[in-house]
């Protein structure tokens, strides 16, 4: 779903224009041709439309590959981050599970006795302790 949501916020950037909104915004001119001294080659553009294309086209794919692997990234080495290490130390962060945006609630466990803190902008607030009793 989030996928989707990436490729939807990035086609917003990429809609092609009307035909009202491309002629208003081209001027074109007349060119002029001059003659050209005899016995010269005749002049032809070495750069051609699917060369223009073909390159466009890679790098919207590769920029658009870096977003998404960037994305990726961010999300995981931001995901889970208080649980981690906690396996080897006396104080263990067990369970974290957010009630709002500014407001978590943790188990954490404490020697043999377990806690249940609740965390806000503003405070942290032991709501319970069990003592004693083996979790799962």
């Amino acid at each position: 779903m989030r996928i989707a949501t990436y490729f939807l916020f990035l086609s917003l950037f990429f809609h092609p224009l009307s035909s009202e909104e491309a002629t208003s915004t081209i001027d074109i001119e007349e060119e002029v041709v001059l003659p050209r001294p005899e016995g010269s080659p005749p002049e032809f553009s070495t750069e051609s439309y699917q060369k223009h294309f073909t390159k466009t086209f890679t790098l919207t794919i590769l920029a658009i590959g870096v977003l998404l692997l960037a994305a990726y990234l961010v999300r995981r080495f931001t995901h889970n981050r208080p649980l981690q290490g906690n396996q080897r130390k006396n104080i263990k962060i067990l369970e974290r599970r957010p009630l709002s945006q500014n407001t978590q609630l943790y188990m954490v466990q404490i020697g043999k006795d377990y806690h249940i803190l609740a965390e806000s902008k503003l405070e942290v607030r032991n709501i319970a302790t069990i003592s004693g009793l083996d979790i799962q």
